[in-house]
């Protein structure tokens, strides 16, 4: 009697796990149709009920290795910064000393030669007259200064400032009885150029001038407004 029974049970039992088995294929074949895909070797993925959990791997290409090193920062500056400096003035100058004094209008010509945007070397000549002097019938004043030294400048875009010291000699005329027409002369000053254009730039200046003329020392002031040109 239990033999017959045990038996049609593990019937039953193996006709269900059959049962089982179709279904799971079953289920395996419609997965695998509805996702055909590969992956990255070429070999076709396994399908199955978990499938649908596996997120999609994606690759993207950066669109430059590197990120391009971004150019300097370029500071606008003034286009006249040039080495020569070549200076035309109208100048006005105050000579003082006890045989001699006179107020005396010329020119005066300068040179320089920029080494960088702030230092260079300078040269300059003035030359200025004057009227009758009292005491000197039929003559006239005439001064010529030639000085020479180092300039220094605080580069602007439209204003530049700048000073020099310059040191050098004299020639005075008329002759007097106090002494010699030649002297020790030196100075210090400076002034401003305002750029009008490329090249081209208008000149204010002052100077407090020393000179050793009849064995004393002499202290002028000299004043002058011109051009200079940039090359």
């Amino acid at each position: 009697m239990k033999k017959p029974f045990l038996a049609a049970l593990l019937s039953c039992a193996a006709s269900m796990a059959c049962f089982a088995q179709e279904t799971v294929n079953a289920i395996h074949q419609e997965d695998a149709a509805a996702q055909p895909s590969t992956g990255i070797s070429g070999a076709p993925l396994r399908a199955g009920l978990f499938s649908e959990a596996i997120a999609p791997i994606t690759f993207s290409v950066p669109f430059s290795a590197a990120a391009a090193k971004p150019e300097p920062r370029v500071v606008p500056r003034r286009e006249d910064y040039d080495h020569w400096q070549l200076g035309f003035a109208y100048t006005y100058f105050r000579f003082r000393s006890a045989p001699l004094t006179a107020n005396l209008n010329g020119i005066d010509t300068s040179l320089a030669y920029m080494l960088d945007e702030r230092y260079g070397i300078e040269g300059s000549v003035s030359a200025v007259f004057s009227t009758l002097l009292p005491g000197f019938p039929q003559e006239h004043a005439k001064l010529v200064t030639f000085m020479g030294g180092p300039r220094f400048v605080w580069p602007r875009q439209k204003w530049e400032p700048w000073a020099h010291v310059l040191v050098g000699g004299a020639h005075l005329q008329p002759q007097t009885s106090a002494g010699g027409r030649a002297a020790f002369a030196y100075c210090a000053g400076g002034g401003v150029d305002y750029h009008v254009i490329s090249g081209v730039s208008i000149r204010m200046q002052g100077n407090w001038v020393g000179s050793r003329f009849f064995s004393q020392s002499q202290n002028s002031i000299q004043i002058a407004a011109g051009l200079l040109i940039h090359f």
